[in-house]
């Protein structure tokens, strides 16, 4: 009898670690929590609540947005880092939290390399380069002629220190020879009154937000800065075609989860947001906001990482060019 009971404990030993598999395999058995680390209304919240919706009704729980505003999203994102990696907490979060707060800001609160898990792309929205339509520039090879001609004399906008429209400026700055001034505002708001006051000639800005002005004849966008046109502006070239090869730089949106994370989970998310965003009313959706979803390769795991990665280290090393300091 004892030598019976004895024999069977390495079997109980072997099979304890069996167990966490399996629960993963369950999962969800309960609602999913998705930070969205900014307040209601804006795109990521928008695309954020129709990305739950779907997924609830794909994974038979309830996916919950959860709106943890503070710090340009590292508030939202370092509460995901640093949650229980079981697949009950997702972060869905832009270029910000995930790749270029860390450019300005020498004290995160979490590392996005090492401590969020890519599950996969969702989306991407096309940057463009916008001038005032008090300047006499109507394309690319005209603003980097004026620029040589003027030294010193053409500021353009950003959002602010270390966005993306910043190190949109600084990338165009890099690959046209030009010396655009930088000029951080506390957000696109301000940034465009000062365009459409004259008072700005140039701002790197979000294709969405530009089109207005682009219709009531306020400003002229002269290029978009993805590989291909846009077809919300059809006949507006790419920076590419205007003499800049291989420039290509977008904002996105990205699914995300805390490092450890089961691998069985993270692959079920990677293929319910694949499908998710096949769905004709989630491509109209992000359509008509401007974007695009994501194509199939950045919608993987793998390639969404490799794709950050990427992105971390374009944006490291144009910030050292330009002489930004984490502060």
């Amino acid at each position: 009898m004892h030598r019976r009971h004895a024999l069977s404990l390495p079997f109980l030993a072997l099979a304890a670690p069996v167990a966490a598999p399996a629960r993963a395999a369950e999962w969800p058995e309960r609602a999913i929590r998705v930070v969205v680390p900014y307040a209601p209304g804006g795109n990521a919240d928008i695309v954020g609540r129709l990305l739950c919706q779907h997924l609830s009704d794909r994974l038979g729980q309830q996916a919950v947005v959860e709106n943890r505003s503070g710090a340009a999203g590292n508030l939202g994102a370092a509460a995901v880092a640093k949650a229980r990696p079981d697949g009950y907490t997702l972060l869905v979060a832009p270029n910000g939290p995930l790749a270029l707060n860390s450019l300005v800001m020498a004290r995160m609160p979490y590392d996005p390399a090492t401590e969020l898990l890519p599950i996969g792309m969702i989306s991407r929205v096309a940057m463009c380069v916008v001038v005032s339509a008090q300047l006499p520039i109507r394309n690319v090879q005209e603003l980097i002629a004026y620029d040589r001609a003027h030294p010193g004399e053409l500021t353009a906008g950003s959002a602010g220190t270390g966005s993306s429209n910043h190190i949109a400026l600084e990338m165009f700055n890099a690959k046209a020879g030009t010396r655009l001034t930088h000029v951080p505002y506390r957000g696109s708001a301000p940034a465009i009154t000062d365009l459409l006051g004259g008072r700005l000639p140039v701002y790197f800005d979000q294709l969405t937000t530009a089109i207005p002005l682009l219709r009531e004849g306020q400003a002229r966008i002269l290029a978009v800065t993805t590989k291909e046109r846009s077809p919300l502006l059809p006949a507006v070239p790419t920076l590419a075609e205007s003499g800049l090869d291989d420039y290509e730089i977008f904002t996105y949106l990205a699914l995300v989860a805390p490092t450890g994370t089961p691998a069985e989970v993270v692959g079920r998310l990677a293929r319910e947001l694949s499908a998710v965003l096949d769905l004709p009313a989630m491509k109209a959706k992000i359509e008509e906001m401007g974007g695009e979803t994501a194509d199939a390769t950045l919608r993987t795991p793998g390639g969404c990482a490799a794709f950050l990665r990427a992105d971390r280290e374009r944006a490291n090393a144009i910030a050292a060019r330009a002489g930004l300091r984490p502060e």
